[in-house]
């Protein structure tokens, strides 16, 4: 009896347990249908921005000015003056060195004193063939022939007066002395007439002119070696060497001194041929120095060699880098950063937003609340970002975070919008491209190749920070090479 109610007892308990447990369930089964995101998954959205990308590529090359020269002596003699010393500033035209020069300085004015000479009996002879010439002679003559009838009746009435004893010997003797005077004048104003009337002969006019020439041409000669004595800074720039010491003695192409102009720097690059075709006269190339790669310099190319160097089997590439402030000296390494590729209002999205499976790209956009995966074609490709060919368009919410846990249509829950993001080095590149641009117009002597308005041309260059772009591509004019998916 015990025993049947113990039984009883039991089985009641345990429908009473099935009950609350099974309306438990049902509860929980109906909270599950009224709340169906407890099933959603949390993800990180951004909304897909559009702008500017390139690719890079980095070469590394030495330094050198463009314009470093050794300056030597140009004559014999002694060192009188050398004004300057290693790593001085000097400026076009400053005195560097003197030599000697004053045998050189007597010789030129010995020179100089024949030339006048021989200038003057050059004129002499021209001149007497003048007709005004002429009508000077003629009157001198006739001036002369009465100077000479007056002394001769002087002499007459001296002799007069001395026989009749009224003057002494000495009057006759005077007055004798004039009329030889005036006669001898009469005789050379006769003969200068003659001549005159006559002309210089022809003989007579070439041997002077030519006495007169070879009087300059010495002239000059000693003249320019006068010149050659100094040597002046032919551009303004820094004393790298000094070869001599004053008192030194110095002969024709001995060294005296080494002179760099930092003012330009330049370096030249061997580049392959699928790199080569990348780059153009004008691109602008960031150049970091390798003792200081942070902040880097405005570089431009300003020359491609149209030829293959077959030793390296590359093609050498001139870039040349503005120096003002003189910061790279002559020797320094640095990396080039060239341009590969360059598109701008590119679709951009953050590399690690895409998904990688073989040959194939995908990612997840969140559309009503679900995900949905896209297969995406990328172009351009950086450490950090991705150019969308196909796929993706400007505005969609592209899932940055939690995409790997993701399978397309999966309901989501978007816990974070970020800001969109770019690549920061845009920025700092159209402002690099816009220092080469005005250190270009700062200094015409570099010469790239690159059409101009003023001459009649375009910039091969694109602006709001395009590298050099080129006609073709996925993104129309607007890129500089199409298809590139190098880093």
């Amino acid at each position: 009896m015990y025993l049947k109610k113990f039984t009883g007892v039991a089985i009641a308990v345990l429908a009473a347990a099935f009950a609350i447990l099974y309306t438990a369930g049902c509860k929980k089964a109906a909270e599950g249908e009224a709340r169906p995101d407890l099933a959603s998954k949390f993800v990180v959205v951004q909304q897909i921005p559009t702008g500017f990308l390139r690719s890079t590529f980095s070469m590394s090359g030495e330094l050198r000015p463009i314009i470093q020269v050794t300056l030597s002596s140009q004559t014999s003699g002694q060192v009188m003056q050398i004004p300057v010393k290693e790593g001085d500033m000097v400026r076009a035209g400053q005195l560097l060195c003197a030599v000697d020069d004053r045998e050189l300085r007597a010789a030129y004015a010995q020179v100089n004193a024949q030339t006048v000479a021989n200038r003057a009996a050059l004129e002499k002879l021209r001149r007497y063939s003048r007709p005004q010439e002429i009508t000077k002679l003629e009157s001198a003559v006739e001036n002369a022939h009465v100077q000479l009838e007056n002394a001769e009746k002087n002499l007459q009435r001296a002799n007069e007066l001395f026989g009749s004893g009224v003057v002494p010997l000495s009057h006759v003797e005077t007055a004798r002395a004039a009329m030889e005077a005036a006669k001898s004048a009469y005789v050379t104003a006769t003969e200068n007439l003659s001549l005159a009337l006559e002309g210089a002969r022809e003989e007579d006019l070439l041997s002077a002119e030519a006495a007169v020439k070879s009087a300059e041409a010495e002239l000059e000669r000693i003249g320019i070696q006068i010149d050659k004595s100094v040597i002046k800074a032919p551009v303004d720039g820094v004393i790298a060497k000094v070869h001599i010491e004053p008192s030194e003695l110095v002969s024709p192409g001995m060294p005296v001194c080494d002179l760099v102009n930092l003012s330009n720097m330049q370096a030249k690059i061997g580049l392959s041929e699928s790199d080569l075709i990348t780059v153009n006269p004008g691109d602008t190339v960031a150049v970091r120095l390798k003792l200081a790669p942070g902040q880097p310099f405005p570089g431009v190319i300003t020359a491609i060699s149209p030829s293959i160097d077959k030793t390296t089997g590359t093609f050498m590439v001139e870039v040349t880098t503005p120096n003002p402030g003189g910061q790279i000296l002559g020797g320094f390494y640095a990396d080039f950063e060239f341009t590969r590729t360059a598109v701008k209002d590119a679709i951009i999205v953050p590399i690690d937003a895409l998904i990688n499976e073989g040959d194939s790209w995908h990612a997840f956009v969140v559309n009503a609340g679900r995900a949905e995966k896209r297969a995406v074609k990328p172009g351009i490709l950086t450490p950090e970002f991705a150019q969308i060919i196909e796929g993706l368009s400007k505005g969609e919410l592209l899932v940055v975070t939690g995409q790997r846990l993701l399978t397309d249509g999966d309901l989501v829950e978007i816990s974070k919008t970020e800001e969109p993001k770019l690549p920061e080095e845009n920025k700092a590149f159209a402002e690099l491209e816009e220092r080469a641009k005005e250190e270009l117009k700062e200094r015409p002597e570099i010469q790239t190749g690159l059409a101009t308005p003023e001459n009649g041309g375009e910039p091969n260059s694109g602006d709001e920070g395009e590298a050099g772009d080129t006609e073709g591509g996925a993104q129309g004019d607007s890129e500089k090479n199409d298809g590139d998916n190098g880093g």
